[in-house]
């Protein structure tokens, strides 16, 4: 409370201002990331908790939404969206949380981190998005942290199967394609990773 020599009675500080001695003639403002709270007759002011904030001095603190945050050094007066590559899902928090591997987030002040689709991935924390797997490799599963190089008798993106007359070795360095049968040789199954010599008795003259 303060009063002043032609008053007689003390009166209370007003909602963000406050007075921490008995014979104060006015009253203090608070610092500008310090708050009162709405009541009047504060002796002092506070800093809001981490993961908590205070519009202005006389607001009381509440806590962050979620897919927001407050650290202890930020700002008191509002909260700041969680970054891409990170979400939060609990109220009141202090800071975000990194996506995990397998997971990403493109926007900001997210609750969740989103997982990879089938054929891309994340091999690392925190990642905007997902990595694509090269021609050769695949990820058949959604959240996936790496990409499995395709069998022998599969190619390309998806590793697709070998058509009949057609194979590809297991080390075969080359996996955008796969080679034909030579002559004198053939193949009549799909994703076969070599063809077979004509037995005595058959033939075969021409390629594929």
């Amino acid at each position: 409370k303060w009063s002043l020599e032609s008053t007689r009675i003390c009166s209370e500080c007003e909602a963000g201002k406050y007075t921490d001695d008995q014979e104060s003639l006015i009253c203090k403002e608070c610092e500008n990331d310090e708050t009162t709270g709405p009541k009047p007759g504060a002796t002092r002011c506070i800093k809001c908790e981490p993961g908590q904030f205070a519009e202005s001095a006389k607001d009381t603190c509440k806590e962050c939404a979620a897919g927001e945050y407050r650290a202890a050094s930020g700002v008191t007066t509002s909260c700041k969206n969680c970054e891409a590559g990170k979400s939060q899902d609990a109220s009141g928090s202090a800071s975000c949380q990194f996506c995990i591997p397998g997971r990403y987030q493109s926007e900001t002040a997210q609750t969740a981190c989103k997982i990879c689709p089938v054929q891309s991935y994340s091999d690392d924390s925190g990642l905007e998005v997902c990595k694509d797997c090269a021609i050769g490799t695949r990820a058949e599963r959604n959240g996936s942290t790496m990409c499995q190089p395709c069998q022998a008798g599969q190619f390309g993106v998806d590793c697709e199967f070998c058509p009949t007359g057609w194979f590809r070795s297991g080390t075969d360095t080359d996996v955008s394609q796969c080679k034909s049968c030579q002559a004198g040789f053939y193949q009549d199954t799909i994703g076969s990773a070599a063809c077979v010599k004509c037995i005595p008795g058959s033939f075969q003259d021409s390629m594929g």
